[in-house]
């Protein structure tokens, strides 16, 4: 009995230490999934957007992941490893070190050769070179890489391209704009406007070019110069007489049929007046 009591007790003490292994490790783990999502909401998200700004971290990540330097690759190639990085970043699957901004890139983990341009005086010159590294600054000792070229190349190129994008929209803008307020100021004529409008300029086209020969001008030695130069001034008197003959005889023709066509009205007017004088005369 006492055998089975000992074995019994011991059953009893394996059994509550295997219960609090259990309840440490579940304790463990809640605190480390606290802890992991603190993390999670405390880090700045960041996205393909962020190719640039987190280069330095992405650049370091790449040859320690894969051993692969980023001036070895193509520009589309990188940014398929960066959507990979991004990745882990958001997850808070990478070493603290990269979160608090304390990664360090020698040029020996730039590139397998080095380019013997000294950053500073690229800073300098007026050749637009501008572009350095935030974490290079200050640095006279550092080379531009092979990569620093290429971004900055890519980044020109997307500066240009989006400066042609912006100003193509602004005009576009302001051309509309003033359409708008044109048609503010002149509304356009419709129906009956606009056919009066037309009529109009039909009218001033034709009058603009038959008076096109009398704004002639002449020097006083054509005036006076050879007979065929007065020959060619009577030529033109005739034609503009005849002219003018024919436009008054034109109007006098119409004067005549509206003056007929009134006197037929009239005559017309006062034959059915007579004739509802004598209807009403008859049944009175």
């Amino acid at each position: 009995m006492g055998k089975r009591k000992h074995l019994n007790s011991e059953d009893s003490y394996s059994s509550n230490s295997e219960s609090d292994s259990y309840h440490e490790k579940k304790s463990r783990k809640n605190k480390k999934d606290h802890l992991y999502e603190d993390a999670l909401n405390s880090i700045p998200k960041i996205s393909i957007k962020d190719y640039y700004n987190k280069n330095c971290e992405f650049q370091y990540w790449l040859k320690k992941k894969y051993h692969i330097y980023f001036s070895d690759i193509p520009t589309e190639k990188g940014k398929k490893y960066f959507k990979k990085f991004v990745k882990k970043w958001n997850n808070v699957e990478l070493p603290q070190k990269y979160y608090e901004g304390n990664i360090k890139i020698n040029n020996s983990e730039r590139s397998t050769y080095k380019w013997d341009i000294i950053k500073e005086d690229i800073k300098d010159n007026d050749s637009g070179f501008k572009y350095i590294k935030n974490e290079n600054k200050g640095n006279k000792n550092n080379l531009m890489t092979p990569e620093d070229y290429d971004l900055l190349q890519i980044e020109r190129e997307e500066n240009n391209r989006n400066k042609y994008i912006k100003e193509r929209q602004e005009k576009k803008k302001f051309r509309k704009e003033q359409k708008e307020l044109l048609d503010e100021l002149i509304p356009k004529p419709t129906g009956r406007e606009l056919m009066i409008d037309k009529r109009k300029q039909i009218t001033a086209f034709h009058r603009a070019n038959a008076e096109k020969d009398l704004d002639i001008e002449y020097s006083d030695s054509e005036l006076m110069g050879s007979d065929d130069i007065k020959e060619r001034i009577r030529q033109r008197d005739k034609k503009n007489q005849k002219k003018e003959e024919m436009k008054l005889r034109r109007i006098a023709e119409i004067n005549m049929k509206a003056e007929a066509y009134r006197k037929k009205e009239e005559e017309t007017i006062n034959m059915l007046r007579k004739m509802a004088e004598a209807r009403f005369s008859n049944q009175s």
